[in-house]
């Protein structure tokens, strides 16, 4: 039976995969966006595809794309101290690339990690998190004391979002002990340098 291909190492295994599970057409952007007591959107929610993402996150987009960004939903709050909160929610064309992607950017950040989605965390000013298809990227602006506001509605955003929570189900036919909390990935393109390797798992396990 076909299943791929194992690489072994003293620090890492990974495993080469060539089926993809790919998410429906619609990302439904327009509903995403939860109501924030005592916030106001302002506007309509913007909506960026992989012709025009390079306008809102410019030398990123390539980067986005090679994960498979499908769609890109941006929306602003403000409330009435002109505090203000922003909500970018990315779309992927199936559940391993949005982990993939959401892995990368978590790279190296060992503090608050926060239980909403298949898992987020927080810092200042800052909340991402990851669920299905879907990647949330919260900031805030001129709130000193934001984390239960973020917190509280980054739950609001996970429950309007479908799709299984939970890591990959690849990674459990990955040893379990001791891998390295946090250390799994997914890389899209060019494993070790090579642009024949795509598509592979990783995990991290101490000498």
């Amino acid at each position: 039976m076909k299943r791929g291909t194992i690489l072994l190492s003293s620090f890492i295994i990974a495993w080469l995969i060539v089926k993809i599970s790919f998410a429906s057409n619609n990302c439904n952007m327009e509903k995403l966006f939860p109501e924030i007591k005592g916030f106001l959107p302002e506007g309509k929610v913007n909506i960026y595809d992989p012709e025009n993402l390079y306008q809102y996150i410019d030398g990123a987009a390539e980067f986005y794309l090679d994960y498979q960004c499908r769609q890109l939903g941006v929306l602003s709050y403000k409330n009435s101290q002109e505090q203000s909160i922003n909500i970018e929610i990315y779309c992927f064309n199936g559940p391993d690339y949005t982990f993939g992607l959401y892995t990368q950017e978590r790279s190296g950040y060992v503090g608050n990690f926060i239980d909403i989605g298949s898992q987020g965390y927080y810092q200042q000013g800052s909340l991402n998190f990851y669920k299905g298809v879907y990647y949330v990227k919260m900031m805030s602006y001129q709130i000193s004391a934001d984390e239960s506001l973020m917190v509280n509605t980054a739950g609001l955003i996970a429950e309007l979002l479908t799709g299984r929570e939970g890591l990959p189900v690849i990674l459990n036919s990955f040893p379990q002990i001791p891998r390295t909390v946090n250390s799994e990935r997914f890389i899209a393109k060019n494993f070790l340098g090579y642009d024949f390797f795509s598509n592979v798992f990783t995990a991290d396990y101490p000498i």
